[in-house]
């Protein structure tokens, strides 16, 4: 991915910044931005439901979310994920950098072209975020995540490296299709040249003479592909990669139904499952919604464990607080999947029929922000459910749940309590069980119809 220079576009970066600026007074204008793609969005979007990421809004509802996680896992979609953050991180410490910005071992073997999933945690073990880092050149790297500007300053800081960190967030659109039918799709878009396009590569090519980069990812556990492509050709492109879809059941995923899907690929989600540990950046703050002290996890209590190179010669961020974790025997909790009990999921539903007071009911397909929930064992908490959700593929309820270790057998009955505060309180009973709770099929050879 290489910078765009002097780019403008439909909005500067002195509008961004005065956007992402947290200590404006109450009333004053803040710059609010549709993301580049929006006018074909536009077009297809029936329910004109749209969202603030950031400070761009975004489509999030299309057709609505039961069809849209129907057609991810029956068919393709395209998705508009363009306003998660971009950096690109250069200079003649960047190597040395990256490897001590986060905690894999098989980083040192990364290629130009190659992506990793990791964890960036901070001094004493917490995880700042898990985030996508892609090798796009000899010297250059680009992370792909939250907003972290703040914490990227400050592992600078504490070794003195040097580096140059490139917020490109506003240059680049990033379109995802996701889906059985994805590398039949792309094949027609691109040509034929998918096909050896093995998972997390990325591959410069054109789509319809646009010149583009694209990587085989995505956050659904579908076979999938994420398109860079530079912010003002992105409406063309929405264009192109839609007429191409006809023949393959081409469909749409908002945002908001993205959260369904990848909890359903069992993969947790920054805000929803976990908490930044670091509160130096007020674009966090705002988001931090859970309670710290149940949500500032351990790569170990995330169940991440395969992404820490603990037998790594060299140092990295929190690795002295990630071995002596587990020096003293690893961590009291467990992140795990919990199906939860459709008896007592309907009983809820029929007590909103009845005359006396009753628990809120479960938001379908899940909460519009974050929460957690007691789980409950022997009377006594034992963890917090989070990212709550109800999938038309699982036909049931189900979520994440990080449990004490104890606990995490699959086929362990816990409960969950549910309502209370205001509202009565109900108890409902949950399997543990290993995520994913559908099948990944992201890292596969092929794609089915390619």
């Amino acid at each position: 991915m290489h910078e765009v220079e002097n780019y403008r576009g439909a909005y500067g970066q002195d509008q961004y910044q005065l956007a992402m600026n947290t200590n404006l007074p109450l009333g004053a204008e803040r710059p609010m931005f549709f993301v580049p793609g929006a006018g074909q969005m536009e077009l297809v979007s029936k329910a004109q439901k749209w969202t603030q990421w950031g400070p761009f809004l975004i489509v999030d509802e299309y057709v609505g979310w039961y069809r849209e996680a129907l057609q991810l896992r029956e068919t393709v979609v395209i998705g508009d994920w363009s306003p998660i953050c971009k950096f690109n991180i250069s200079g003649g410490d960047v190597h040395q950098f990256m490897r001590f910005l986060q905690t894999r071992k098989d980083f040192a073997d990364i290629e130009v072209g190659q992506s990793m999933y990791t964890v960036m945690a901070r001094e004493d073990g917490k995880v700042i975020q898990d985030p996508l880092i892609t090798r796009v050149s000899e010297d250059t790297y680009m992370i792909t995540t939250d907003q972290i500007d703040s914490w990227l300053q400050h592992v600078i800081e504490v070794g003195n490296f040097d580096v140059q960190v490139t917020d490109i967030r506003t240059q680049y659109c990033l379109m995802s299709i996701q889906g059985p039918n994805s590398t039949a799709l792309m094949n027609d878009a691109a040509g034929p040249s998918m096909e050896g396009l093995r998972f997390s590569r990325l591959q410069a090519t054109e789509i319809a003479g646009i010149p583009c980069e694209i990587l085989r990812q995505g956050f659904t556990g579908e076979v999938g592909y994420e398109i860079y492509v530079e912010a003002d050709r992105t409406n063309d492109l929405i264009a192109h990669l839609v007429e191409a879809g006809h023949k393959h059941g081409l469909g749409f995923l908002g945002n908001y139904t993205s959260r369904l899907t990848r909890a359903e690929a069992g993969l947790v989600m920054l805000h929803f499952d976990y908490q930044c540990a670091f509160e130096g950046d007020p674009g966090i703050l705002r988001r931090n919604q859970l309670d710290p002290e149940m949500s500032y996890c351990s790569p170990f209590e995330l169940n991440l464990d395969y992404l820490v190179g603990l037998d790594r010669e060299d140092d990295f961020m929190g690795k002295a607080a990630l071995q002596a974790e587990i020096d003293a025997g690893g961590p009291a909790r467990r992140m795990k999947g919990l199906v939860w009990n459709s008896d007592d999921v309907i009983e809820l539903y029929a007590a909103q029929f009845r005359d006396e007071p009753s628990p809120p009911p479960i938001q379908f397909p899940h909460p519009l922000y974050p929460e957690a929930f007691p789980i409950v064992h022997d009377r006594q908490q034992v963890g917090w459910a989070t990212s709550v959700c109800y999938s038309p593929i699982v036909r049931r309820v189900f979520s994440f749940g990080r449990i004490d270790v104890g606990l995490t057998e699959p086929g362990t009955e816990v409960t969950i309590s549910w309502g209370g505060g205001e509202f009565p309180a109900m108890e409902i009973r949950a399997e543990v069980v290993d995520p994913p709770f559908v099948s990944r099929k992201r890292a596969q050879n092929r794609a089915a119809g390619s």
